[in-house]
């Protein structure tokens, strides 16, 4: 009975901390990836959809980037006890916007470098990359396309804590 109840109240807070703002904008930045995968505002195609991903699909692509975010998020609120003993929410705040930048910044490695090999792809290969290399610029380009969601999301849940933590 007492598992249940700490469990219940470990969800209400939960709640709480995603109940502001920021919470709902970094619940909402887990699922950007999927949205991305329908919309395809970021470009991810395989080589059939004359893209550049051989080893690799958009779908594995999205959910290692959906895995990463929620983990991120989780991770973040476990350690809520962490930044309550710190108290400083100007730091958390800092952090946050570093945050944003570094996942902007991925993002725009991320869509270079896509776009520097989809223009340089002559019959599915860039030209003298073995497939072993090809397979390496692939997973880069995955770290480059989840960590670009990751540090968003860790962003909007650093600014949710600050919220949070201010009540």
């Amino acid at each position: 009975m007492q598992r249940t109840n700490l469990f219940l109240r470990d969800l209400k807070n939960f709640t709480a901390f995603l109940g502001n703002l920021w919470g709902g904008l970094a619940a909402l930045s887990v699922l950007l990836p999927l949205i991305n995968g329908l919309a395809r505002v970021i470009p991810l195609h395989s080589f059939k959809e004359d893209g550049i991903l051989i080893w690799f699909t958009p779908q594995l692509f999205t959910a290692i980037a959906i895995l990463i975010s929620l983990s991120l998020l989780l991770t973040l609120y476990r350690a809520r006890h962490v930044f309550l003993l710190q108290a400083n929410l100007d730091r958390l705040y800092n952090l946050a916007w570093k945050s944003f930048g570094l996942g902007i910044t991925l993002l725009v490695v991320y869509l270079a470098f896509y776009f520097f090999l989809h223009s340089n792809l002559i019959g599915g290969a860039p030209i003298g990359i073995s497939e072993g290399r090809r397979l390496m610029i692939e997973a880069g380009l995955m770290f480059l396309y989840a960590g670009s969601f990751a540090m968003i999301t860790r962003g909007f849940a650093l600014l949710a804590m600050g919220e949070f933590l201010s009540r």
